[in-house]
């Protein structure tokens, strides 16, 4: 039994493993998204009815969020920013650029896709974003599920290539080694980037700093957080570079170039108004 007295119900991760369902991370992860105790108690209790044995994690936060789309879209499309980071995808590129404006937001200068030279031979980054006082070499794994890890692998290939960058650049400024993935990472590979300096930041990795504070902090959206446009219609304002809610006010006509009428398109706008008042 839990503590209110119901019956415990072991659901299925992502990863295929078997947990009892803790109705509390659902509650603080609509906390999060700007949803109300009134609304976060009542989408719960009707969530724990509906409960059965091996019921899968994806399911369940599908349903949170059908359930609080017909309360405010705002707060759902808040709520489903770790399923919009995937629909970046397939391909990492996106997740990238979306990356930059974060940091962008935070006062740094961000590049993308930058082919540097090292001691030994020339490496191409991701991102490099830079201050005054430092220069961040990004490195980012994405990935299309969500029960994907990054090993081990990845921060070994990262260290020796940023140590072959870092020799062959003779800048004052501190250089940070940072790994970026939008799951999460094996605990080899966490222990191995701690040990070598690599900063490691996954979708709830480190407690204080991961990509959830992130994304939540900077204020940003990327478009496939709405629920107004379609699949097909987001990945043609991505391949157009259009990645941000904020920015679609800016590009009417390209809204216009992918089949939206007016009256779609006021729509749209009015569910990023939500979005951005629920931040």
């Amino acid at each position: 039994m839990n503590e209110d007295g119901r019956a415990t119900v072991l659901i299925t991760k992502a990863n295929g493993d078997r947990v009892p369902f803790d109705p509390k991370k659902l509650e603080q992860s609509m906390r999060r998204a700007g949803a109300n105790q009134s609304q976060i108690t009542e989408i719960v209790d009707q969530i724990q009815t509906e409960l059965v044995e091996g019921l899968k994690t994806q399911k369940i936060y599908r349903k949170a969020f059908d359930l609080l789309r017909v309360k405010s879209k705002g707060i759902a499309a808040r709520y489903k920013i770790k399923k919009a980071l995937f629909e970046l995808g397939p391909a990492g590129y996106a997740f990238e650029k979306f990356l930059a404006e974060v940091y962008r937001n935070q006062g740094y200068e961000a590049r993308t896709n930058l082919y540097l030279n090292g001691k030994c031979i020339q490496h191409e980054m991701d991102v490099v974003v830079e201050n005054d006082d430092e220069i961040q070499y990004i490195e980012c794994k994405f990935h299309n599920s969500a029960g994907a890890k990054t090993d081990v692998r990845t921060p070994l290939y990262l260290k020796s290539r940023f140590d072959d960058i870092q020799a062959g650049n003779k800048s004052a400024k501190l250089h940070r080694s940072v790994l970026v993935t939008n799951t999460r990472f094996t605990q080899d590979a966490i222990k191995y980037g701690m040990c070598v300096g690599i900063v490691m930041i996954s979708w709830d990795h480190p407690e204080v700093g991961n990509l959830k504070d992130l994304v939540e902090k900077s204020g940003l959206h990327p478009i496939t957080s709405l629920s107004s446009l379609n699949s097909k219609q987001k990945k043609l304002l991505i391949d157009q570079g259009i990645l941000l809610c904020r920015d679609l006010e800016k590009h009417k006509g390209a809204l216009m170039n992918i089949g939206l009428s007016a009256n779609k398109i006021k729509t749209m706008h009015r569910e990023v108004q939500l979005l951005m008042q629920a931040g």
